[in-house]
């Protein structure tokens, strides 16, 4: 297969998507690579389709795009108030900082990538840690005979490390459970030994959103992306003093708030760079 100079897109088949989760994290964790929940044509639909579109290929460097919130229809049309504050370079771009995109990072670091890792919130997990569900789920065979990934496997070794046992409140819901901070804890030191190990290297975006995607003429490659990375604003209360419900709308908007100061920034592929690709925004 020709070496594309982009990100090249991952298989977008649920089935495909569990495989490739699967691999890495286990059979119960696999989830879609994209979940359209809004679709509307102000949200850039057709760019979307064409990405989802695109999906079916498979390569060596891609791009896991998990977009699972619900976008306020007038947010994405709105034209960046500002050029970039920040241009950044990677190999690979992976939205969304649960368990799959961690996955995703962590094989990729230890293939020796160049890995931007975005996050709407500032803990890595998704369902382990900042939605509060710290509970693996495991089929009783699996467990019986280990049948996990080394990404799985290394993860169920530092809790059990941490506590001296996999379920130290004995939870009736899982054998594996434990609290959601350490879930962060644990993921983000799994990623930094990845790193260290396969001599990667990760730029970790905490409190960041895609805003917009510059995408090839036939639709295959994603040439850049365009990201807004909040912070509080001077006098406002602290991250997370609000539900993600009650912000997420901000955090979509160039325009700084009451609640927010935001970074805007664009993600470049190096290969793309090379090539001098148009990376402007759509």
């Amino acid at each position: 297969m020709k070496h594309l100079v982009n990100w090249r897109l991952s298989s977008l088949s649920c089935r495909a998507q569990k495989t490739k989760i699967r691999e890495s994290w286990g059979d119960d964790l696999a989830v879609d690579s994209v979940a359209l929940l809004h679709p509307r044509e102000d949200l850039h639909l057709r760019s979307l389709l064409k990405c989802k579109a695109a999906m079916s290929s498979g390569s060596k460097i891609f791009l896991s795009i998990l977009i699972s919130s619900l976008i306020a229809p007038n947010l994405a049309t709105a034209v960046p108030p500002r050029a970039p504050d920040k241009t950044v370079n990677c190999d690979i771009l992976v939205v969304g900082g649960g368990l799959s995109g961690v996955a995703t990072a962590y094989e990729a670091l230890l293939a020796g990538r160049t890995v931007c890792l975005t996050e709407i919130t500032d803990w890595l997990g998704g369902q382990i840690s900042s939605q509060g569900t710290s509970a693996l789920d495991e089929r009783p065979t699996q467990r019986a005979k280990l049948y996990y990934s080394r990404g799985y496997l290394e993860l169920r070794r530092r809790l059990e490390r941490k506590y001296g046992k996999l379920n130290p409140g004995n939870c009736w819901v899982s054998e594996s459970c434990f609290l959601p901070r350490d879930g962060h804890e644990i993921l983000k030191s799994m990623l930094k030994d990845a790193e260290k190990q396969g001599k990667g290297k990760l730029q970790l975006f905490p409190n960041t959103v895609i805003k917009e995607l510059t995408i090839s003429p036939d639709g295959k490659i994603i040439n850049s992306a365009i990201a807004i990375q909040h912070q509080p604003a001077p006098n406002a209360p602290p991250l997370n003093t609000f539900p993600l419900s009650q912000t997420i709308e901000d955090s979509y908007r160039y325009q700084n708030s009451s609640r927010f100061t935001k970074t805007i920034i664009r993600f470049v592929s190096k290969q793309a760079k090379k090539a001098k690709l148009p990376t402007g925004t759509l």
